[in-house]
């Protein structure tokens, strides 16, 4: 599991498959392996330790199938809200810079950008 990239594998598993992990009774020292494994793959992806705990907390208290429980977590949106955060801000500097006078020449050289994508960024005229 060096990539998660491409998670197509987990898309395969039987619809019942948590919960017949579940239903085993599994060992306290493979639960502990359990936890070990899933802290490294979640700090890997850079999850906040606090909500590691959160999860992996869980295996002890309710079981794994209430660990891998992530209603109202979706990866794709979460993304596309960095990504319209990110843009908003960026924007929000750009005009900032403008309104100190700077050129979108000068702009375009400070942020690493052509001058095309400066100008992308204005607000259209109405």
């Amino acid at each position: 599991m060096k990539a998660i990239s491409n998670p197509v594998a987990l898309g395969k598993l039987p619809e019942d498959y948590i919960e017949r992990i579940e239903s085993l009774d599994v060992p306290s020292h493979l639960k502990e392996l359990l936890v070990k494994v899933i802290t490294v793959i979640l700090r890997k992806i850079n999850v906040p330790p606090d909500e590691i705990d959160v999860l992996v907390g869980r295996i002890d208290e309710r079981g794994v199938s209430e660990m891998l429980t992530l209603e109202n977590y979706d990866v794709q949106a979460t993304r596309r809200e960095a990504r319209a955060e990110a843009e908003n801000r960026l924007k929000r500097a750009i005009l900032s810079l403008l309104g100190k006078g700077h050129t979108v020449t000068d702009i375009a050289d400070m942020m690493g950008m052509s001058e095309q994508d400066v100008t992308d960024m204005l607000p259209k005229p109405a």
